[in-house]
């Protein structure tokens, strides 16, 4: 039998009739023969690769669009390549060549915070790609991602609605979009029910899980009164968490805490991480065949109400020990 036969055989070409593929199956699975894959992409000009890039491996949200993103991709019979760009601009360009370099056929990216539309467009070149999470603004490219001012908005009022109104807001960095949209909405809810936020009572610094513990310690300690915080991610929830118990407050017995795509038993809005994933890749196949795209989807978000909200105490004269504050203003200094 002809090679030119076999590997037409072996691609599924229409040329060749199921009888003779079905011997050349039979064949290759005989003698294990596995065809080339560089030498099919040389031939079909296809990869059957995609990229995923993201900041951090750390994150509950990546992880599940991941998960979703392997899932939708490996349906269609692709692979994925998965970095992490650290939220670095360079970091995430030298990626990105890779990928144009080794012919990766289209990348799915949380960009980041530090990237505009330009940047991001100059670095795919022709690759398509499609964005997830964090929105750029004039970008031409499909974006997939949440309602922001919402998800502050749910959480707040879900604390509010439990009866809290001394609620602390443990945001993500200042200058993100995201974060201004969350606490918009945090504060949107907290004026609809009345509830006086103070200034001392909102933090921005990022979304390390040390920092919301960080956070918290100082919140807790300076201002024993409050009985609820919102966080702005699951990261920074879990911080939170922690120091609640080295003050030794009960969670959610004296303190209420909520996240964002929390993971354990955090209450927290749930942005559908498994849905932005399969949208991105349903949006990313579509771009990759030429076919027309939603230039923005917003997923809808629900809350998920685990083991850390609740009524807030009727007492909100709170006694943290002198040992336990003392510890915290360490901790924070």
């Amino acid at each position: 039998m002809a090679k030119s036969t076999i590997s037409k055989a072996l691609s599924k070409h229409p040329d060749i009739n199921e009888k003779t593929r079905q011997r050349v199956l039979s064949a290759a699975e005989r003698y294990q023969y596995h065809p080339s894959w560089i030498a099919q992409a040389l031939t079909t000009k296809k990869t059957r690769l995609i990229g995923l890039i993201m900041h951090h491996p750390g994150s509950g949200f990546f992880i599940e669009i991941a998960g979703s993103v392997v899932a939708g991709a490996g349906g269609r019979g692709y692979r994925i390549t998965l970095d992490f760009s650290g939220d670095n601009p360079e970091t995430e360009r030298e990626i990105l060549l890779d990928y144009r370099r080794r012919q990766i056929e289209g990348v799915i990216i949380a960009p980041s915070l530090k990237d505009s539309a330009a940047m991001l467009a100059a670095s795919c070149g022709d690759m398509p790609y499609v964005i997830i999470d964090h929105y750029l603004q004039e970008t031409k490219a499909p974006f997939i991602g949440s309602d922001f001012r919402k998800i502050g908005y749910l959480a707040a009022r879900h604390l509010l609605e439990l009866g809290h109104r001394r609620i602390a807001y443990l945001g993500g960095f200042s200058g993100y979009p995201a974060s201004r949209a969350r606490r918009a909405g945090f504060l949107m809810a907290c004026r609809e029910f009345g509830a006086s936020i103070k200034t001392g009572w909102i933090c921005h610094e990022s979304f390390d899980a040390a920092v919301g513990e960080k956070q918290a310690l100082m919140l807790l300690s300076k201002y024993p009164e409050l009985t609820g915080m919102v966080c702005a991610g699951g990261t920074l929830a879990m911080g939170a968490l922690r120091a609640a118990r080295e003050l030794g407050r009960d969670v959610p017995k004296d303190i209420s805490i909520i996240g964002v795509s929390a993971l354990g038993n955090i209450s927290a809005v749930s942005q559908r991480p498994q849905e932005i994933g399969r949208l991105a890749v349903d949006t990313l196949f579509r771009r990759m065949s030429g076919g027309r795209v939603k230039p923005r989807q917003i997923v809808g978000i629900e809350l998920d109400i685990r083991g850390t909200t609740a009524v807030p105490p009727i007492s909100q004269d709170y006694k943290i020990s002198r040992t336990a504050a003392r510890a915290a203003r360490a901790r924070t200094t």
